[in-house]
């Protein structure tokens, strides 16, 4: 059985801004920005991606439970149960 890894997030960007940090969300298959969040101030950068993944984020993406990818949901087959073939 190959064991599955799955990330808290999907991959994001970490965007400096005035007040504190913007987090850009992008899909793990195309590797393309999803969305931007607002700006969230703190210390602890890893704890606040996970902040703003769950209050902006997250509701713009699927998990693939073959691949374990976050997967834009715009771009993820609704019929389907789960993101691509495997290779």
């Amino acid at each position: 059985m190959t064991a599955r890894y799955y990330t808290s997030t999907a991959i994001y960007m970490v965007i400096p801004s005035e007040g504190g940090h913007r987090y850009r969300f992008l899909c793990e298959d195309t590797v393309t920005p999803v969305c931007t969040t607002s700006v969230y101030a703190s210390p602890d950068p890893f704890q606040t991606a996970l902040t703003a993944w769950e209050k902006e984020g997250r509701q713009h993406f699927e998990l693939c439970p073959r691949c374990g990818k976050w997967i834009a949901a715009d771009s993820y087959p609704a019929h389907a149960s789960h993101c691509t073939p495997p290779k």
